[in-house]
Formats: C-alpha cells, structure tokens, sequence
C-alpha cells in the first residue's frame, strides 16, 4: 500500500482535508463543516446564567461558565477534526499531514490530535487556508511532497 501526504486545511467552522497525488495536485477528499461555531454566544445558550449566593454574607452573584459557548464549539468542533484524521492515519495510507489553520484554531486542533497523528505533521501553516483553491494551497507546500 502506497502512503500518500495528506493536507487539513481547518478553521473554527469548516474544514476539508485533501490528498496529493504524485506530489503535484491537491484532490480533496472529504469537508467538515459546524454552523455552531458561527453562532454568538447568546445564541448558543438557552438563557441567563444562574444566581448563587455567597458562602458568606447576603451577597449573591451570576455563575460563569469557565469557557465562552463559542469557544467550547471551537474545541467540538476541534475534536471532531481530531476523530477523522485518527481514521485516515489508522488504515495505514499517511506518510505526512499538513495542517493549516488560522493561529488561534491551530492551537485548540493541537491540543487535540492523538500522538498518531502528531508524528505525520511535516509543516504548518498558522493561516486560513478554506476559501483557497487547491492550486492556490499547493503553493504553499513544499515542491517534493
């Protein structure tokens, strides 16, 4: 079985992950998209946040979630990312992932990705990458894949 290179190229909402074919053009092979993480905060949540009262004193204060709801759709969706390509490096066909994404989405895929697919990453690119055509990212790659 021949291992190909593989390229992801992601933001907070849409992905699609592309095959190069002898080292020159870039197929795509499958897209991803999560409308969720498009949506505002106030749009993602049911209602307020909740009311507690301090341990002490008559004082009361609204509860906060530890991550915005948007930013929790970025990690959903993150690791939804993570899932597919765990599939596409378990049947055996990757030799090398490259992986672009704008800086803050590249650091929450990162955090993500199995050491499986952490091993095949050759290069990143901390830019977007979704509105290129595949001829336009293949520049960006290295002339010998």
């Amino acid at each position: 079985m021949k291992k190909e290179t593989f390229v992801v190229v992601a933001n907070s909402s849409f992905a699609k992950l592309y095959k190069a074919i002898n080292n020159h053009a870039l197929t795509e092979l499958e897209s991803w998209e999560h409308p969720e993480s498009r949506l505002h905060d106030q749009d993602l949540v049911s209602s307020r946040p909740g009311r507690a009262f301090d341990s002490m004193g008559p004082g009361r204060h609204a509860m906060q979630t530890p991550v915005s709801p948007k930013t929790h759709e970025f990690h959903v969706f993150a690791k939804a990312i993570a899932e597919q390509l765990d599939k596409v490096v378990a049947k055996g066909e990757v030799k090398k992932i490259y992986i672009a994404a704008p800086p803050a989405f590249l650091g929450i895929l990162r955090q993500r990705l199995s050491n499986g697919v952490t091993q095949l990453i050759a290069g990143e690119f901390d830019k977007d990458f979704t509105m290129m055509s595949s001829d336009q990212i293949r520049n960006y790659l290295p002339p010998v894949l």
